[in-house]
């Protein structure tokens, strides 16, 4: 018996490399983070995001490879947890002295907001086209 062929759209690759753009962009922050923290917490925190990074990239692979789709929905739910914690890590810092006017909040503006919606798209898409994965 033949298995029914669906229709093969361009979500899942697009899902992929978001997917695979903010686990990298998130690596990098990750280990900004760790190098420049000041508490062990701060370490702590950006080695488990590391990692959870990692899973997002490999998620990314596996959608634009059209494999295991439970696994690439794992990574574009990493990307997005993550592209909402790390702009967070980064703004992780030292008080700022009294009478300081600038402050580290252009962080999230600049890289989390983009992340988060890059997130949000890559979750929706994969999970709308299951029928794609092998």
């Amino acid at each position: 018996m033949e298995k029914p062929t669906s229709v093969r759209t361009s979500k899942p690759k697009i899902a992929g490399i978001f997917t695979i753009f903010c686990g990298a962009i998130e690596v990098w922050g990750s280990l900004l983070g760790i190098v420049h923290a000041w508490s062990p917490r701060g370490i702590y925190m950006g080695v488990a995001l590391y990692m959870v990074a990692l899973i997002a990239i490999m998620g990314g692979i596996l959608a634009l490879r059209r494999r295991v789709w439970w696994l690439a929905l794992t990574g574009a739910i990493c990307a997005l947890l993550d592209s909402a914690l790390v702009p967070g890590l980064l703004m992780m810092a030292p008080p700022l002295p009294p009478g300081a006017v600038y402050g580290p909040g252009w962080v999230w503006v600049v890289m989390g907001m983009p992340l988060l919606i890059l997130g949000i798209l890559a979750v929706t898409w994969i999970a709308s086209s299951k029928q794609e994965f092998t």
